[in-house]
């Protein structure tokens, strides 16, 4: 009989979570998954073959968020004098990304 390790389950349960209202689900290192209204059957398969049983969740995507600078969102008007204020040299005509940038450099 194969045994699975917490996270081989993790991989091997992902199909579940398709399903948007399944947030976790139960399984045994045997293979066998629960869904978590009956973890009662989870835990007496477990027992009565001698497995673990794990509590898995689905698997979210790390994403990284980029807090926005204040230059990000001020107006042209802004980044002029915000360039002045700070002794910082611009050429005329430059629109705002050209301005965000000189700034952040």
């Amino acid at each position: 009989m194969t045994k699975y390790t917490k996270e081989q389950l993790i991989e091997k349960g992902q199909h579940f979570f398709d399903n948007p209202k399944v947030k976790k689900m139960f399984a045994t290192e045997d293979g066998n998954f629960f869904y978590p209204e009956n973890p009662s059957y989870c835990f007496s398969h477990a027992k009565d073959k001698k497995n673990k049983w794990f509590e898995i969740f689905k698997k979210v995507e790390k994403t990284e968020v980029k807090e926005p600078k204040a230059t990000d969102i001020m107006t042209v008007a802004q980044l002029k004098n915000y360039a002045k204020e700070n002794n910082i040299e611009f050429e005329k005509g430059l629109n705002k990304q050209e301005l965000i940038d000189k700034i952040n450099s």
